[in-house]
């Protein structure tokens, strides 16, 4: 089974006429729905995309915009997820 959204460009007929070769069942979630068939979205996804937001926004209020002799900025520190 392969779940897809409503985007018009999955939908083709090469799309699924591939599904049927390998035997497959194609299933459309509607526009909206995502987050109920979808469970990864809402359980880790969501969050962990809150998180770096919330932490790339505190970078760029408070963080070091110090550049590197040749003019790009440092490659990123580890940042521990754990607050």
């Amino acid at each position: 089974m392969l779940n897809m959204d409503a985007f018009h460009g999955d939908l083709t007929d090469a799309v699924k006429v591939q599904v049927r070769k390998m035997n497959g069942d194609l299933v459309i979630i509607p526009g909206g729905m995502t987050s109920q068939p979808q469970l990864l979205d809402v359980v880790v996804n969501k969050p962990f995309k809150d998180n770096l937001r919330r932490r790339y926004t505190k970078w760029l209020l408070y963080g070091d915009h110090a550049l590197t002799p040749s003019g790009k900025p440092p490659p990123p520190l580890y940042i521990s997820f754990v607050d």
